[in-house]
């Protein structure tokens, strides 16, 4: 089993799926959805849009989440009573969905 992980997660953004693209998403390749920069929206929510043959988890498709930066997803999974799916890489970056204590987050270490 991971190591706990000693350093904070930082809350990043709200994920809202959404039913038809919007203004400013980009395409994913290795995720097969479209997402928008957090950091761009004045509340940090991340809209997402998932595609039909994507490996997204259905539990997560059509419901809301929290992502959060974490220093090291690996050892993140000491903290997680479930994961859905990942870790995954994208890019330099490293993504896991997951369930604490019955909420769905997503987990994202960003590449060094």
């Amino acid at each position: 089993m991971a190591q706990e992980s000693k350093k904070p997660a930082e809350l990043w953004f709200i994920g809202v799926p959404v039913s038809e693209r919007r203004p400013g998403m980009f395409y994913v390749d290795a995720l097969k959805i479209w997402i928008n920069n957090p950091d761009r929206d004045p509340y940090h929510f991340q809209y997402f849009l998932v595609e039909p043959d994507s490996d997204w988890p259905d539990a997560l498709r059509d419901v809301p989440h929290v992502g959060y930066l974490v220093d090291d997803v690996n050892k993140r999974l000491a903290n997680v009573d479930e994961v859905l799916w990942g870790p995954v890489t994208v890019g330099k970056d490293k993504v896991v969905l997951a369930r604490h204590m019955g909420q769905l987050i997503q987990l994202y270490q960003l590449g060094k």
